[in-house]
């Protein structure tokens, strides 16, 4: 039997990193039995860097960690709670600064880029899907580019700020207040049509699916009235979710900077750094190119808000049924 300690587990999950493996690169795809490598493994967003002195790094899709019998050599998967403790969360923002995911240097390329994935799934009446503070039905990726009519790339940019617990949603105004100042108000008038911010909070547990609509009241107090169709939430467990985006520590926040057809060209997590405000600023500055007949596109048909009663939601939910 394998009787080694937390601590031991922990320092044997460094053979783990050598490991490689080929994968799928397939939206939301159910995990490999063969997976080895985190950064390799089926369904993991490749370009999302992981702080490499973090615990998060080495969890493996389905929550799963390697473990290494260090008198066999002989590895297995097993749940990471086993391998790293069960409050590997709290060490791993201990020892990342409660950044387990880094901001990128730069805008991903479009060519490596990969879509933000798909959240819930269940369409009856909504409850397996995201929703709205206006009650609107919000599948994604589909809602972020519900306003590109044209499924122009550059036609728009969404930060997507993601939490699961109330200490995450705490650290994004770290990142949503910069944002919309420099791209989204007076600051930036050509670009204020084109860039959006949402906020996703995922409640999980069966208890927190019981109090729904003492939450979403919560949130509307909360919340101003013109930002509620910018603030979706989501009732439920979704593992292959957490497994593409790496966002598997619950406790801290994270942001997505999606292009205008729902690819992932940004990423990063915590309290932002002045360095990260920077290059995520910039990247979205490259996502919408300002030119004459990009102002001439933009005041349009090509992107334009849709008021509530519109049909964008539904919309959005008929491309979610075709990408079933």
């Amino acid at each position: 039997k394998d009787d080694n300690d937390n601590n031991e587990d922990t320092t044997e999950l460094e053979n783990a990193d050598n490991a490689t493996t080929t994968t799928s690169t397939t939206a939301n795809p159910s995990p490999s039995p063969f997976d080895t490598d985190p950064d390799t493994a089926t369904g993991v967003n490749r370009t999302i860097v992981m702080n490499p002195e973090g615990y998060s790094r080495l969890i493996l899709p389905g929550n799963y960690a390697m473990k290494t019998n260090p008198r066999t050599g002989v590895q297995r998967k097993i749940f990471a709670e086993r391998v790293l403790g069960f409050f590997w969360m709290i060490k791993d923002l201990d020892v990342s600064g409660e950044k387990p995911i880094l901001g990128n240097e730069s805008c991903i390329e479009p060519q490596v880029a990969e879509m933000f994935p798909s959240l819930g799934g269940d369409e009856d009446g909504g409850g397996g899907l995201p929703v709205t503070l206006d009650d609107e039905v919000a599948p994604l990726p589909e809602y972020v580019y519900r306003n590109n009519r044209a499924k122009d790339a550059t036609a728009q940019c969404t930060l997507v700020a993601l939490s699961y617990k109330d200490f995450g949603y705490k650290m994004l105004p770290s990142w949503i207040g910069p944002f919309q100042k420099e791209l989204c108000g007076a600051a930036d008038s050509r670009r204020k049509d084109r860039v959006e911010v949402i906020k996703l909070s995922i409640q999980e547990g069966t208890v927190l699916r019981l109090l729904k609509s003492v939450i979403k009241t919560g949130f509307k107090k909360e919340i101003p009235d013109h930002d509620h169709e910018r603030t979706l939430l989501y009732f439920g467990n979704d593992q292959k979710f957490k497994d593409s985006l790496r966002v598997h520590n619950t406790l801290t926040g994270y942001v997505f900077l999606l292009d205008g057809i729902g690819r992932v060209r940004w990423a990063g997590s915590g309290k932002a750094t002045d360095h990260e405000l920077r290059t995520l600023i910039e990247a979205a500055k490259e996502l919408t190119p300002v030119s004459s007949s990009a102002d001439t596109a933009g005041a349009g048909g090509d992107f334009g808000r849709r008021g509530k009663g519109s049909r964008g939601g539904l919309s959005a939910q008929r491309q979610h049924r075709r990408r079933q």
